[in-house]
């Protein structure tokens, strides 16, 4: 079945409206997308998106920088329904570790969006939805193998009437893995294992058409094996990282007239990390274990305006607090972040013209209060085709780890004086569809300042953070898809030209060209698709010669309904077994092949 070409989007606006009228550069990936990736993980789901390049240490489970339009990967706002999970986490959310059984979509809008979220928004968001039960039993089970030892089984249940629904699930995900470095010795050179352990939970009661309350919990939990980059020397130690994160949520939905929606929400996210490494510079030489927690919580209330004739509005009010416990060395203290916000927008349309206006004010506990807008105006120019225009302002709070770390042995100290960094983004779109195609073209120029770097003193290497330099990300992202029948093709290409304005150099690890082209096919029960990723050459400090080859990769996928309640499916990724690196000296998946059945009654 083709991906729907027109899919109703929340996260553009924070107000369902459909993908064609969206002032917005947005990619929504569905359910059956998700399914048919295989023995992949949401790394290489999002990797193939446009916009969108990732950098990873090793294979499954390995630390990954999300680059949205080239920004850093912790200026990346990552929330499940609606609630935020950026962590501590050194690539800025524990988004690697995330299962994706209980996940209905997800919406990926590339641009600053600080005015809609708040902090860390400067590259765009990423929202994960996961899957609403509705009346009437229903239940999915899967299972499946597949290349370096991969095991995936999962069941999904729900339920309900008219008033109350469920739903409950569980998966497992194993796979012996590869080895995250390309040339490790001894115990470097063996294979890193992954394995994910997840559970979720709904339950929602509908009081009345106007009235609705629910709850959800999801929870993963696994080990990710890493290498110790051959320290010490002979690499006969096995680092390794176990990890339990878990999301909740609230939610009160009421309609207090014909035209004023209210939703409060409560929720909270928390993220747990253990490590075991060896420090062979101490003395003695002695293993190293540390944990370190990141506790979200997040209160809103948000109104849903019908102005008529003049659109929609939307009022929010928000408070955060995100809390850091650590046993790892280099705390004095366990730090403690507040954030309170308002937020409003108007958003509507008069004849050919279209607006979208939004404001935000935050106030935080530790750089006072910051101000962002952004404005969008649309124009209709017929025949299918639309223009859009839009500035918006954006900024990232500062990590903990960059106000409060203390650690001597590192000769590393914490700034609490840093300014936040902020971003200013141009942006131009054109779109044209129709019942069959659709097509996207945006160019986007985000400056950010502040940018917060360690500097060292070049006598004592003692060093600590500091508002030290300026970026300049420019752009452009096209889109293309159709639906003609039987065939679904697809292509997209992203040119970035990201570089540090102080030093000259570009952005490491980010490539300047980037280009996909897909293509499904079906018949009766019988599904094909195809597609191929090209990534261009890419600048990276870790590997000798300063650049990365670029590559390209071309994934297969079938599948086949065996009846209407069984489907077997089929996957092959790297088929030409090409041999690449997204970062220097780290491995990547040779060919790699997948086999599962998927069951469901409804």
């Amino acid at each position: 079945m083709a991906a729907e070409l027109d899919p109703v989007v929340v996260t553009a606006t924070r107000q369902a409206a459909p993908l064609s009228v969206l002032m917005a550069d947005v990619t929504v990936i569905d359910r059956e997308q998700i399914q048919r990736l295989g023995q992949g993980t949401i790394t290489d789901l999002l990797g193939r998106q446009p916009g969108i390049q990732t950098s990873a240490y090793g294979g499954q489970g390995a630390a990954t920088s999300f680059y949205v339009r080239g920004a850093n990967s912790n200026q990346l706002k990552v929330l499940i329904d609606g609630i935020a999970i950026n962590s501590i986490d050194p690539s800025g959310s524990p988004l690697r570790l995330l299962s994706l059984a209980d996940v209905d979509r997800i919406e990926i809008l590339r641009g600053p969006a600080a005015t809609l979220y708040g902090a860390d928004a400067i590259g765009g968001v990423i929202q994960i939805f996961t899957r609403q039960a509705q009346a009437g039993f229903a239940a999915q089970a899967h299972a499946g193998a597949g290349s370096h030892g991969t095991r995936k089984a999962g069941v999904e249940l729900s339920g309900g009437n008219a008033q109350w629904r469920w739903q409950l699930g569980g998966n497992h995900h194993y796979s012996d893995g590869i080895s995250a470095q390309r040339d490790g010795s001894n115990r470097d050179a063996d294979d890193d294992s992954y394995r994910n352990n997840a559970v979720n939970a709904g339950l929602r009661y509908l009081a009345s058409e106007d009235a609705e309350y629910g709850l959800s919990y999801r929870q993963a939990r696994g080990l990710a094996e890493y290498d110790s980059g051959n320290t010490p020397a002979d690499g006969d130690y096995n680092n390794r990282q176990a990890f339990d994160n878990s999301q909740w949520q609230l939610h009160a939905k009421h309609r207090l007239s014909p035209r004023w929606r209210s939703t409060v929400q409560f929720g909270g996210a928390d993220d747990w990390q253990k490590d075991w490494s060896f420090n062979a510079w101490a003395f003695p030489p002695a293993e190293v274990v540390g944990a370190i927690t990141t506790r979200n919580r997040e209160l809103s209330w948000q109104n849903d305006i019908d102005l008529g004739h003049w659109g929609n509005a939307l009022l929010a009010v928000e408070a955060e607090r995100q809390r850091v416990s650590t046993t790892s060395a280099g705390y004095t203290h366990e730090p403690e972040l507040e954030n309170r916000s308002l937020l409003a927008g108007w958003g509507g349309s008069r004849g050919r013209l279209q607006w979208q206006l939004n404001a935000r004010a935050d106030d935080h506990q530790q750089y006072g209060n910051q101000s962002t807008g952004a404005l969008s105006l649309g124009w209709a120019l017929g025949g299918g085709w639309r223009a859009h225009a839009s500035y918006g302002s954006a900024f990232k709070a500062p990590s903990v780890d960059q106000l409060y770390i203390d650690n001597p042995a590192w000769m590393l100290t914490g700034n609490p004086d840093l300014a936040p960094e902020k971003s200013r983004n141009r942006e131009l779109g054109l779109r044209w569809g129709n019942s069959t195609q659709q097509l996207g073209v945006t160019w986007y120029l985000n400056r950010v300042s502040n940018l917060i770097d360690w500097v060292s003193d070049p006598v004592t290497w003692a060093g600590t953070y500091a508002n030290v330099s300026q970026a300049r990300m420019e752009g452009v992202t096209a889109q293309w898809r159709g639906n003609f029948g039987a065939f679904s093709p697809s292509l997209s290409y992203d040119w970035l030209d990201a570089e540090n304005l102080d030093t000259g150099f570009a952005l490491g690890r980010r490539a300047r060209h980037k280009a996909s082209a897909g293509l499904d096919w079906q018949h009766g029960p019988l599904q094909l698709g195809g597609e191929v990723l090209a990534v261009g050459r890419r600048w990276d400090y870790s590997n000798q010669t300063g650049n990365l080859a670029g590559y390209a990769l071309l994934n297969l996928s079938a599948s086949y309904a065996l009846r209407e309640d069984l489907q077997l499916q089929a996957r092959l990724d790297n088929a030409l077994d090409r041999d690449y690196q997204s970062i220097g000296g780290y491995g990547t998946p040779g060919r790699s092949a997948y086999l599962a059945l998927r069951w469901s009654l409804r």
